[in-house]
């Protein structure tokens, strides 16, 4: 009788995984199992996996016994309008059974709004302008160490400057990252781990979140730029009523003066080291692409280099370059739109839960509780939306096209996610983008890399695996 029972709950459960999707295209291992997942996460190849699989079977389909990706952009707005999925459990970090406060962390939709909407004027372009001074000051170390060398490692050196320019806008104080050529800290080391570990526990979040919460007893994650924000939040927050530094620790002190119930102390601390984390890793990985994705593009680089020296030529632009203006170059504007299309940081299916009464997507109706979600490098090689040459690199999509057809890729861009979880941090990431290629392209002669960028495989971020040179040549002191 037993045995009836157990056969008939086993029964019911493989059916529920094997036929709550029955309609949807997709390997068959996916009906029963997130092996398929992890085996091409663990490959290193699960961007291109899934894309093969649209271009196979259409804009909708399964790739687990309860997830599915969406390739068509017009989707967006209905899949990120839903409850967070599992896969940011993992996400929660721990000190002796203590919860790390962080923005991908917060599984509460109501609680998230709540504490971002404070916050949210201070990621406003208007307000990150105030950190160009810090940005600036760090492209002057980068050129003074890029002058001094042959031949420059970006792979190195990229991670250098971004934690550099990083420790100032987050709390006024550089690393000396680059004077130093290491990072002292070891936090550079430590995101590089975190994320190689989520890798592996993605496709198991509860598991992972168990494994943090052990953790927490016996390592402390707030190390190297954890202690740092800690001893400067409690320095800081008792000396002023509202910020009298522009950095991202002197807003949250702010906004914690002006919202006392929602950010204490410790929640300061929290989100200042969690913003800072994730900021460098993404900030990282997206800069070495950008470069390596215009520098190995000989022909667009020499039309950007030929805007560049007109804009100087007529006074539109001086060094350093100001965001506002370098903003105004189309074909430099075209040049970064299509390099963060073209090679994603982002190398997993960023999930949503369809909550207890499902949804519509794709004309197919999706049953509750399954999660769904789109890959940046389906959505970015979308046909219909980027053409059929979609799978290559090439600005002047970005200018031969209608103020519609602009409209529509603008909005299918998926690099920083979409709606209220929005990267709260992609306009600093901007500003760093636009100076600092226009300031390399303003100091020097820019040479194709000698080498292909290698990337990690097992990882859910396009992380840089091996050296990357490339040769830089002081321009003219008319570009001084």
């Amino acid at each position: 009788m037993y045995a009836l029972a157990i056969c008939l709950v086993l029964g019911s459960w493989l059916l529920r995984r094997w036929f709550a999707l029955h309609n949807l295209h997709g390997p068959w291992i996916t009906r029963i199992t997130n092996l398929w997942q992890a085996f091409h996460i663990v490959k290193g190849d699960l961007p291109e996996a899934v894309l093969h699989l649209h271009r196979r079977y259409g804009p909708i389909v399964r790739i687990g016994p309860h997830h599915v990706s969406i390739a068509d952009p017009e989707e967006i707005k209905n899949i990120y309008r839903l409850p967070k999925g599992e896969m940011y459990q993992p996400l929660t970090a721990y000190v002796r059974g203590k919860k790390i406060m962080g923005w991908e962390s917060i599984m509460d939709e109501s609680l998230h709004s709540k504490m971002r909407r404070p916050v949210a004027p201070y990621y406003r372009m208007e307000s990150v302008i105030g950190f160009e001074p810090k940005i600036e000051q760090t492209i002057d170390v980068l050129d003074g160490r890029l002058n001094d060398l042959e031949k420059v490692d970006i792979v190195k050196w990229i991670p250098l400057f971004v934690m550099d320019a990083m420790s100032e806008i987050g709390f006024s104080k550089g690393a000396h990252a680059m004077e130093q050529e290491n990072d002292t800290t070891g936090t550079l080391d430590m995101v590089m781990f975190a994320f190689r570990y989520y890798s592996a526990v993605i496709t198991m979040p509860r598991v992972g979140k168990a494994l943090n919460y052990i953790a927490g007893f016996f390592v402390n994650p707030k190390v190297g730029l954890g202690s740092q924000a800690t001893s400067l939040a409690h320095a800081r927050y008792d000396s002023v009523s509202v910020s009298d530094k522009h950095d991202l620790l002197g807003f949250f002190i702010e906004a914690s003066k002006k919202h006392p119930m929602l950010y204490d102390l410790n929640g300061i601390v929290d989100l200042s080291y969690s913003t800072m984390l994730t900021g460098i890793s993404t900030t990282v990985s997206g800069l070495i692409l950008l470069l390596h994705t215009i520098l190995k593009h000989p022909v667009p680089l020499s039309k950007l280099q030929s805007e560049v020296d007109r804009a100087v030529s007529l006074g539109e632009i001086s060094y350093p370059p100001k965001f506002t203006d370098v903003r105004k170059l189309p074909y430099l504007d075209a040049v970064i739109k299509e390099a963060i299309r073209h090679r994603n940081v982002v190398r997993i299916v960023i999930e949503r839960n369809t909550g207890p009464n499902g949804v519509r997507l794709c004309g197919q109706d999706i049953p509750p509780g399954t999660t769904v979600g789109c890959l940046q490098h389906a959505v970015h090689h979308h046909i219909p939306t980027f053409g059929n040459d979609a799978h290559l690199y090439r600005p002047e999509r970005w200018l031969e096209c209608t103020d519609n057809e602009r409209a529509v890729m603008e909005r299918s861009m998926f690099v920083f996610g979409y709606g209220s979880h929005q990267c709260v941090g992609q306009n600093i990431v901007r500003l760093l983008m636009y100076k600092l290629v226009v300031s390399l392209l303003l100091r020097f002669e820019v040479h194709n890399p000698t080498t292909e960028l290698a990337t990690r495989r097992f990882h859910i971020m396009t992380m840089p695996d091996k050296p990357l040179f490339v040769r830089f040549k002081r321009r003219s002191a008319s570009y001084a």
